[in-house]
């Protein structure tokens, strides 16, 4: 079972030796996208526009309250973080074995799966 260091902070979650960034609920949907080495045409902006995200954002929205969403850092190298289940809905747009990896690894991560 992957493990907190001795700081408190959570291991990262790695896919294809890329390191994906997170941050108390979130995670970055930029790491995702490069892990996956996904085509440009599904880069986070692109599948944030697309009528299923914004109807789950919507939803998550009223849930958890949208100021709890989305953090994003502009320029060149720019991420967008986002709540966890944003994140787990995007990987499953990047890929089913994207998907399917990071959920297993995010689940482990937080010790509610050993293996």
């Amino acid at each position: 079972m992957e493990s907190e260091n001795s700081r408190n902070v959570p291991v990262p979650l790695v896919y294809e030796g890329e390191i994906i960034n997170s941050r108390d609920e979130m995670l970055s949907l930029t790491d995702m996208w490069r892990a996956a080495k996904s085509d440009p045409s599904k880069r986070p902006v692109e599948w944030l526009r697309s009528k299923g995200a914004r109807a789950f954002i919507e939803v998550l929205g009223e849930m958890v309250g949208k100021s709890h969403l989305f953090e994003i850092s502009g320029g060149r190298n720019g991420l967008t973080m986002a709540h966890w289940q944003i994140a787990l809905a995007y990987a499953k747009y990047l890929s089913p074995e994207f998907h399917m990896t990071t959920v297993a690894r995010f689940w482990r991560r937080l010790g509610i799966f050993a293996k």
